[in-house]
Parts: C-alpha cells; structure tokens; sequence
C-alpha cells in the first residue's frame, strides 16, 4: 500500500526530463519543441511527463500576420529514477519530478493564399466526384440490370418483378461495394438469374476500377500540392528562453554504522534547476534545435547501487520477533554541481510515400554537459545517438527507437582510479530505448 501510494504521487506531481521536445533521447532530453498538449512516455523506464503550449492553433494561419506570434508553454513530469524494478523486488523507490516553461517568439511563411486557394478547390472537386459518380452508379447499373433481364428471355413475370425489385431497391440505399457484397450472396430462384449475376458483378466491378483512378488523380494532385508547398522553401524560426527546477529523494551511505545499522543511510532531498536559451529552424522538412542551459544538478548518476536487507530481532522472555526491510542505497563521492549543458538535433521528416500520409522522424542528436564547477563529481561528457519515430498524419500516437552512445570519450570511467575503470568500446556501451507520445489532436498536423 506504501509503495502504492508513492508511486501515485510521483505521478501526480511534477526529473529532469524536459520532456516537451518533439524527439528525446536516453535522458530524455531533447531540443526542438512540440507543438500542442501531449503525453509522453518511455517504455523502458517510468518517466511520465504532460506538455502544453500555444503552438498549435496559431500555425492554423488565416493571414500573412499570423505567420509572426509570440509563443509560451510547459510541462510537468515525474518518474522513478530506478525503474519499475525496485517496485516489485520490494527496495525504496528513488522518486523524481520536475517542471519547465518557456516563452519565446516565431518567425514563418507558413501562410500561403494560392496553396489554401487551390487544396481547397482540390477538395471540392474531390466531393463533387464522388457524390457524382454515386449518381452515375446507380444509373448505369439500373440499365445493366434491365439490358440482362431483357437478354435473358426470362418469361415468369413474377420472377422479373422480384429481382427488379429487390436489386434495384438494394441499388438505392447500398455503396458499389456492398451492392458488390449483396449480389455475389444473392440467392437465384434459377438457372437463368444465376447466369445474370455474374454480369453484373463485372459490371460493378468495371464502374469501381474507372471511379478509383479518377479519384486518385485528384488526391495526387492534393498531395503534390502539400508537396509542392512543402518545397517552396517553407521556414520557420523560433528563438526562445526556458527554465526549470527539478527534485528527487534518495538514501545514501557513506560508512556503517556499527552500533546502529539504520542510522548508516543518510536521506538526501536534492533541489536542483536550469535557466538558459534555445533555437529552433524548421527548412521545409529540415528541423534544426538547438539549447543552452546553466544548469544546477548532481552527480547522482554515477554513484554505485547496493540493496540491503534491514533485519531486526526482538526478544521478549521465550519468544523472538524478526523483521525485515529492504533499503535501496547508493555511494560514493556525492554532491551537487553547476554545469553547462547544451543540447542539439538535426530532423528529417521522410514521406514514406503513397496517399498514406504516414511518415518518419529521422534525428540524430548530441547531448553535451560542458565547463563543469567539479570535474572530480561529474565530468565534461557528451553522448550521441540517432531516432527513428513513425506517424501519421491523422494519428494521435507517436512511437519509436532510439539508439545512443552514451559518455563517448569514456569520460566517466577515466575519472576512477586506474584499479576500477571499465574502459570499453562504443559498440559494447550502445543503448536503446522504445518511446511514445500521445497528442490530444492530430499529431504531426501542426508540425
């Protein structure tokens, strides 16, 4: 029930996480903004983070002077710094949370009078032709039913009248298709109608085939003109100026206590924060992000894990009582440090081709933390990695893989004596992760 409880309060209250960039990586930070309110998460860890922001609906331009706007946003999140395993193996969990906002300004060209003149007459035509070829349906296949009939030489009128009947009255209130459906499992009365049948299906059959390529030509023109516009050295510039704090709680041990094991952990609440600046240029399907960040932190991450079994015995005449719990703690040098943090990608965004409108995120990217204050608590160190998110357009849902060396000039393990480090090559460190977004609206529409 503890554990429980704690796991619903890291949730529900705001880790270091910045989790309101449109791609991420291992740490879950990133550097060019998503547009809109979305959650986000990471499969393989329990970070959890909400994002807002203005964006979304000034990109629905209707001038040349909604193409220029101030913009403001942020997000909370949460998470547990061990992961779920913690939860189940019964340690303490090592919660954490966060907030960020920003504020900044964007410069575009997204409006553009003769493309949203000419998707919308596309559009049009696109109705006008399906309405019209319901119409023509109807009518061509109403003569193809009294040609048959009529070739057929049937001669029980009563016959003629229902099929008449039935399949024309289907006619009227069914789509080609499942009038399609309805004759192939039509039950004939005799030879004769059965022989019709099979006429009229390749009947349908033909109208369907003429009816889709004139359908697809205009959506290819639609898509072209997207692409068209797309090509036309689309832009967008957004520069801006964000901040934060964050938090987490963990126990740390430093030597044993022998004459009270309990009083060995020493609880550690950190407070930390970030100030600093970010841009962000999109060049039709080129996105490039770039942030700076003074940023207060800790050195956490490098400290070593241990799990510990807590047991005390009480004795009361001939009966004994044990009791155990088991405590998560970590050691080694810790403090809390300033350093400077940059963060930039470079995002394509791939047609995957067809009318689909599905696509995919491309990002590679380098998170860097540079000029540290104690270079003996936490390194200079920079990782790299590469993403690849799948979408579509009308989807609410993003997913994808990322994969990241992380420390790459092994910084980390250089800075411990000789006797410790584990130096290995980049392929033997590669990590990889699963994350996912959900948007309240369309997802990459506004993007």
């Amino acid at each position: 029930m503890k554990k429980t409880v704690l796991v619903a309060m890291v949730m529900a209250f705001a880790a270091d996480s910045y989790a309101q960039w449109l791609t991420q990586s291992a740490e879950g930070k990133g550097s060019y903004i998503f547009k809109g309110t979305n959650v986000s998460f990471d499969l393989l860890k329990t970070d959890f983070s909400f994002t807002i922001n203005n964006l979304n609906d000034p990109v629905k331009v209707s001038s040349e002077n909604d193409n220029h706007f101030f913009f403001y946003g942020g997000e909370i999140n949460a998470k547990s710094a061990e992961g779920l395993g913690n939860l189940f193996s019964g340690g303490y969990l090592v919660p954490s949370a966060g907030a960020d906002a920003y504020i900044g300004f964007q410069l575009a060209n997204s409006f553009n009078r003769l493309v949203e003149a000419e998707e919308a007459t596309l559009s049009a035509q696109m109705t006008k032709i399906k309405n019209q070829q319901f119409n023509d349906f109807v009518k061509r296949m109403n003569d193809k039913i009294d040609q048959e009939i009529l070739l057929s030489l049937l001669s029980d009128s009563v016959i003629v009248r229902k099929i008449r009947r039935e399949w024309k009255e289907s006619l009227l209130v069914l789509q080609p298709k499942q009038f399609f459906d309805f004759l192939k499992t039509y039950k004939p009365d005799n030879a004769t109608v059965a022989a019709i049948i099979p006429k009229l299906t390749a009947e349908v059959e033909a109208i369907n085939k003429q009816n889709t390529e004139g359908l697809d030509h205009v959506r290819t023109l639609l898509v072209q003109s997207r692409e068209d516009n797309i090509q036309k050295k689309l832009w967008r510039l957004s520069i801006f100026a964000l901040g934060g704090i964050d938090a987490s709680s963990f126990r740390r041990i430093e030597s044993i206590n022998t004459n009270n094991f309990a009083r060995s952990f020493i609880r550690e609440d950190y407070r930390g924060g970030h100030l600093g600046a970010g841009l962000n240029f999109q060049y039709n399907r080129w996105k490039i992000g770039a942030t700076y960040l003074y940023h207060r932190t800790n050195n956490f991450n490098l400290l070593d894990r241990t799990d510990y079994k807590l047991t005390s015995v009480v004795t009361s005449g001939n009966q004994t009582l044990t009791q155990e719990r088991a405590i998560t703690a970590y050691s080694g040098l810790y403090g809390e440090v300033d350093i400077n943090e940059f963060n930039s990608d470079i995002i394509y965004s791939l047609h995957l081709g067809g009318s689909s409108n599905s696509y995919a995120l491309l990002n590679a990217y380098i998170r860097g933390n540079f000029f540290s204050r104690n270079k003996e608590l936490l390194p200079n160190t920079y990782n790299i990695g590469f993403g690849s998110y799948l979408f579509t357009k009308k989807s609410k849902f993003l997913g994808g893989l990322y994969i990241e060396l992380p420390d790459v000039d092994n910084y980390y393990e250089k800075s411990k004596p000789a006797a410790d480090q584990n130096l290995r090559a980049g392929l033997k460190r590669l990590t990889f992760g699963i994350v996912g977004k959900f948007s309240l609206n369309s997802f990459i529409s506004q993007q």
